[in-house]
């Protein structure tokens, strides 16, 4: 039987990271660049395949490393925010 807190917390980080891998561009024409966002992209979309599985903690943990990539990159200036209100989720 699985814990309804380890589902509810998978379903609010597959969104949240879905929020923000949706507030993320390029910053520019750069192979690494688009590799760190091909992962984040990656892990989002594993972490969907594990949440219809009924794999909350590995959705869990699919999202926060999306996230992680993500944060990565635009603190690293490979990623840019797509707009001024993103700066809500994230720490840049």
């Amino acid at each position: 039987m699985t814990d309804p807190a380890i589902e509810a917390a998978a379903r609010k980080e597959i969104e949240r990271s879905g929020r923000a891998l949706a507030a993320v561009r390029l910053a520019g024409k750069d192979a690494r660049a688009e590799k760190v966002l091909l992962l984040a992209r990656s892990y989002l979309s594993d972490g969907g395949h594990f949440l219809s599985k009924g794999k909350f903690i590995e959705a869990f943990e699919a999202a926060v490393i999306c996230w992680g990539y993500l944060d990565a990159g635009l603190h690293l200036g490979a990623l840019k925010l797509s707009d001024e209100s993103a700066k809500e989720i994230f720490t840049v």
